[in-house]
């Protein structure tokens, strides 16, 4: 039900906005018809433009969810990269690992004056995850072939 729910606002912003025009221009036609002329093409014409307004706010938020699921997506393999360990499968998934982990305390796995070793990470460099588009300046994932916001091939 909540999968995809950018997608399924986006689509709900597009039908609103065809149901609302369609209702604007029959209710402005049948008022012209009825000889109320003026009032009906005004009706037409405002309904219209205030339905295809009101759905750029929805189509809007659709899409901001559609950009953030991408982002949290690449900031994974960025992390899974640099970390070298896996990226999380869900919110879900990430919460449980965490509370485990937070309830398994430190000096049951190490002694307390045992120093901790440093952690060394892979040498990965930014460019090999991300490329930046020569027309926009944006970065993109190395997975796509064209970026993501003005659509223009990788080089």
């Amino acid at each position: 039900m909540f999968d995809n729910i950018g997608g399924k606002l986006k689509t709900v912003a597009q039908v609103s906005t065809v149901i609302g025009m369609l209702a604007s221009l029959v209710i402005g036609v049948t008022l012209a018809v009825l000889g109320m002329v003026p009032t009906g093409l005004i009706i037409a014409g405002v309904g219209c433009v205030c339905s295809w307004l009101a759905s750029l706010t929805m189509y809007g938020l659709g899409e901001l969810i559609d950009e953030t699921a991408r982002n949290r997506e690449v900031n994974e393999k960025i992390l899974a990269c640099l970390t070298g360990a896996q990226p999380a499968a869900s919110t879900a998934e990430s919460a449980a690992s965490t509370a485990e982990s937070a309830a398994a305390p430190i000096a049951a796995t190490q002694p307390p004056d045992t120093p901790v070793a440093p952690v060394s990470l892979p040498k990965k460099r930014l460019e090999d995850l991300v490329w930046r588009c020569s027309k926009c300046s944006s970065l993109n994932d190395v997975a796509l072939t064209a970026c993501r916001f003005c659509k223009k091939s990788r080089e």
